[in-house]
């Protein structure tokens, strides 16, 4: 087992050597260049998020496209090791790739701003939010491999890594319309402003929501910002409560979404390849739910791009 996991690790280097090609261009070069402010520096983070957070959806798809071709499934079921062993060994090489790649850009990107702006930044705060960055990283990962090994094709698979991106926002988009009463406004100035709107943001609600959060906060203390002004959770207000929900919800989500992938992987069977995909995180339960979503909220127009969508992949 051990000599699989390390050929797997092996197979992964490609993959680790493009993520961090792509971060070093993204993010490391334009803090190598002279003309930047402290607060470009903070905000090339948000850069190195994007490519991570992107190769947290792209990797499982690369991880586990031996499931959708018969001869590959063959191969691998042929294996002295169990599936599940097979697939936690994948899943797991396949996370550790995402994270190398982000540890190798995230230090020489740290490097250069504690050269540059040592004195103009809180750079202590780089610690605590490359640990603080992980969870949702995973969180992304965790949901992206599960939905994409619903699926019993490649074309599925990245259709249902779509879904589950947008599934819990369009349920909130239901909601929205019915939850709704005065919410109220505070600015900076401590002026106030009630209007009659949503208890429920529904962009909150997607896996990529705690990364973003978590991104912001620390930026603002790595620029100097006291606590309570870069606290996301300082004020108990609607946008705050909205993002709470989100992250524990999602937190959740991830770790059912592992579990499932691990309980159900010994019953999977060879003879599914390239069949109809007929999960239930799939087309028979995702559909219905984005045709109903639009038809209340998002008015005929997004009906329309659905229905085409619909039928270029089905």
């Amino acid at each position: 087992m051990k000599k699989y996991a390390l050929y797997e690790l092996k197979k992964c280097l490609p993959g680790f050597l493009v993520i961090t090609f792509i971060s070093i261009l993204f993010y490391v070069l334009p803090l190598a260049t002279d003309d930047i402010s402290r607060y470009s520096a903070t905000g090339y983070l948000a850069y190195l998020m994007v490519v991570i957070g992107a190769a947290c959806v792209i990797v499982p798809i690369r991880t586990f496209s031996y499931r959708m071709q018969r001869r590959s499934t063959d191969l691998y079921f042929a294996l002295p090791i169990s599936r599940t062993r097979l697939f936690a060994i994948k899943y797991i090489t396949g996370f550790i790739t995402i994270l190398a790649a982000f540890t190798v850009a995230y230090v020489l990107g740290f490097v250069f701003v504690a050269v540059k702006f040592a004195e103009e930044l809180t750079i202590i705060f780089y610690l605590p939010l490359y640990f603080a960055s992980l969870i949702p990283l995973y969180i992304i990962y965790s949901v992206s491999s599960f939905a994409y090994t619903r699926a019993n094709s490649n074309r599925d698979g990245i259709m249902f890594i779509i879904f589950s991106i947008f599934a819990v926002l369009m349920v909130t988009l239901v909601l929205s319309n019915f939850i709704i009463g005065n919410v109220t406004y505070t600015f900076a100035d401590g002026s106030t402003y009630t209007e009659i709107s949503s208890f429920i943001y529904p962009w909150n609600y997607m896996p990529f929501t705690a990364l973003d959060s978590v991104t912001t906060f620390f930026q603002d203390m790595i620029l100097g910002y006291s606590f309570e002004e870069a606290n996301l959770f300082s004020e108990m207000n609607v946008d705050t409560v909205n993002l709470l929900i989100s992250l524990i919800l999602f937190t959740a989500i991830s770790a059912a979404c592992t579990y499932g992938m691990f309980k159900t992987e010994k019953d999977r069977k060879a003879e599914n390849v390239n069949q109809v995909s007929d999960s239930i995180f799939g087309y028979k339960t995702m559909l219905p739910l984005f045709l109903l979503a639009s038809c209340t909220s998002l008015g005929l127009l997004s009906l329309f791009i659905i229905d085409i969508t619909i039928y270029l992949f089905l």
